[in-house]
């Protein structure tokens, strides 16, 4: 489970802020259409059609189609009902079963990096999406787009009518805009939290109209909920209608009757106060363990997913300080960074390296590690030595993408995650034969898998959320509708918890193990088999937890205010590191003699288990 602020400081608002918000002359557009995208594929397209939207989906993605109309018919009614308007033309949705499709798309002529989940345009009404792995990240994201398109014709209205009139568009703030988009797409949820915490303790609160990067999200988020809580709902539906003047600070000032700089004051000045209090009872990173990168005096943002060697010598780990991502070698007792093993984005060969949503492992033998980046468009996972960084192996695998790689304690095989036609599910590569096996087949979403000590099992996070089963109908015009669909029960399809499952790689037999009032992830299983590791934000901070295979039981040992995220543990070295949010960027800590330390418990949960019968998955290979 990762920190959704992974998912990119600036690269996500300022793609958001061109693709949303700028409107060239048709003349430009032509002149650049498609220019400098390279296709990789042909793609043949299907409509779906909803009472609201028009899916354009691909073959193949019919039910990841059906998936986002139901989705967006939940979004719609919600949002018609929170903002007292009902849209009056059908909203176009381009639907992408990958990123690697998502970003040779001509529909914008950016370049849309990593970060980029979907974008909204104001000229063409319309929404661009694709489908990362998360169901939940990608609900989240639909509706966050919904509220863009909401927004558009609320302030735009008829402007958006002719090519005349929309020379006349003029952009709305980021941060109110973006703040409109995920408080009444996700509401008030962790990333926010973790946002605010850390800024108002370390004094870096923006001002909402100068708020930039991803904290134009976060702030702005944080901002509307304050205008909510202080002035009431209807406050915000007015600031929004009165926008259509052109003027945001007169639109704040005509509906609160202070200005935007004294509601930028009033706003810090109530962050303060909610958060300034729990500094007091929460730790900081270095209280668990030493410090090993600085993100602060460095100047980057990201050092994260360590991957311990199996001696507990050295490790490796995704990080931004070159200005690039790249995988680092480093040296586990003195921190020094031993050698930058791969880069991303210098060459074709490494178009991306899916530092992300995916992670690092080393073989058994400590020679080598295993990765997944993007290469002249497509995933493979690739295999390299270790010290010398030399790629031994590029493998192409037949899945639309994939990420996570775990390796088996034997070396003989490497689980990782694997998406199909918009199912996402556990995956074993037979390195000697080159065979690809699927040992879950379900609707929920799997991730992080780690291997069992005797490799007879793989542990990994599971979020099970909302399904249909479709059906289809063409109408008269040969277009497909979903019939006998009750769109409410969308509901919740954005805010489903995972848990700790695991998985039988023989007999396909899964078995729930930990289950908190939260998020549960990282699952990282400790010799013997008897106890696991995992990460979980049970009190709505990501922290590390302890907790019995064989029972359900688990204790939490950290308490940060930021929050943990990635880790590995050595039961060479009995030590761990851990990859913690601070100072508004990730840094990696070392937790030396981990055995005494995790015996310090902050809270307990008993066992959460009613579900855990164990449940039969056939295996079945591609």
């Amino acid at each position: 489970m990762d920190s959704p602020a992974l998912r990119r400081f600036a690269a996500v608002a300022a793609a958001a802020a061109i693709l949303a918000f700028a409107a060239p002359p048709a003349g430009a557009q032509v002149s650049w259409f498609g220019k400098n995208k390279i296709q990789y594929r042909d793609l043949e397209w299907q409509i779906l059609r909803t009472p609201h939207f028009d899916v354009h989906f691909t073959g193949g993605y019919r039910d990841l189609a059906a998936r986002t109309g139901f989705i967006l018919e939940y979004g719609y009614e919600k949002l018609a009902e929170d903002f007292s308007h009902r849209i009056g033309w059908r909203i176009p949705v381009i639907v992408y079963g990958s990123q690697a499709d998502f970003q040779q798309t001509n529909v914008t002529w950016s370049q849309l990096s990593e970060g980029v989940l979907a974008f909204s345009e104001p000229t063409r009404r319309r929404i661009v999406i694709y489908f990362g792995g998360s169901s939940v990240e990608y609900a989240n994201t639909a509706v966050h787009e919904l509220v863009h398109i909401f927004m558009f014709d609320i302030v735009y209205g008829n402007l958006l009518k002719s090519v005349f009139s929309r020379s006349r568009l003029f952009p709305v703030p980021l941060w109110f805009a973006e703040g409109i988009a995920e408080y009444y797409s996700v509401g008030w949820e962790g990333s926010g939290e973790m946002f605010m915490r850390d800024a108002a303790v370390f004094d870096y609160l923006p001002d909402l109209e100068y708020a930039g990067g991803y904290m134009a999200y976060k702030a702005g988020q944080a901002g509307i909920r304050y205008i909510n809580e202080t002035y009431g709902p209807g406050k915000v539906v007015e600031i929004l209608e009165g926008l259509r003047g052109g003027s945001l600070a007169g639109a704040v000032q005509n509906s609160l009757g202070i200005t935007q700089a004294e509601l930028s004051r009033d706003w810090k000045k109530s962050i303060r106060k909610r958060y300034w209090p729990l500094y007091a009872d929460k730790k900081e990173p270095e209280t668990y363990g030493r410090r090993l990168t600085d993100h602060v005096k460095q100047h980057h943002f990201m050092n994260t997913k360590p991957a311990f060697s199996p001696d507990g010598e050295r490790l490796v780990y995704f990080s931004d300080r070159k200005g690039l991502d790249a995988i680092y070698l480093m040296n586990a007792l003195t921190g020094k960074v031993e050698k930058r093993l791969v880069t991303g984005m210098m060459t074709s060969r490494f178009e991306s390296i899916r530092s992300m949503n995916s992670s690092l492992t080393y073989s058994p033998a400590g020679d080598r590690i295993a990765f997944v980046a993007k290469s002249r468009g497509f995933d493979r996972l690739f295999i390299a030595t270790v010290p010398r960084g030399k790629v031994v192996a590029e493998l192409p695998l037949p899945l639309d993408f994939f990420h996570s790689p775990a390796w088996s304690p034997d070396g003989g095989t490497i689980a990782l995650v694997g998406v199909k036609d918009g199912q996402v599910d556990l995956y074993l590569y037979r390195i000697e034969t080159a065979a690809l096996e699927r040992i879950t087949n379900d609707d929920a979403d799997e991730i992080s898998p780690a291997w069992f000590p005797d490799g007879t099992r793989i542990a990994y996070a599971r979020t099970a959320t909302p399904t249909i089963r479709p059906s289809f109908a063409a109408d008269s015009s040969g277009v497909l509708r979903l019939v006998d669909v009750d769109y409410a029960a969308a509901g919740g399809a954005d805010s489903t918890e995972s848990d700790i499952w695991s998985v039988d790689v023989g007999t396909g037999e899964r078995r729930l193990l930990v289950k908190t009032p939260g998020n549960d992830g990282n699952p990282s299983i400790m010799p013997g088999g008897a106890e696991l590791l995992f990460t979980s934000d049970e009190f709505g901070i990501s922290n590390l937890y302890r907790g019995s295979v064989e029972t359900g039981g688990y204790y939490r040992f950290t308490d940060v205010l930021g929050g943990i995220f990635s880790f590995s543990y050595s039961a060479a070295k009995d030590r761990l590191v851990m990859s913690a949010f601070s100072q508004a960027g990730y840094d990696l800590f070392m937790m030396d003699e981990f055995s005494g330390k995790s015996r310090e418990s902050y809270s307990t949960g008993g066992p959460m288990l009613a579900e855990n019968a164990a449940v039969e998955a056939p295996t079945a290979s591609i």
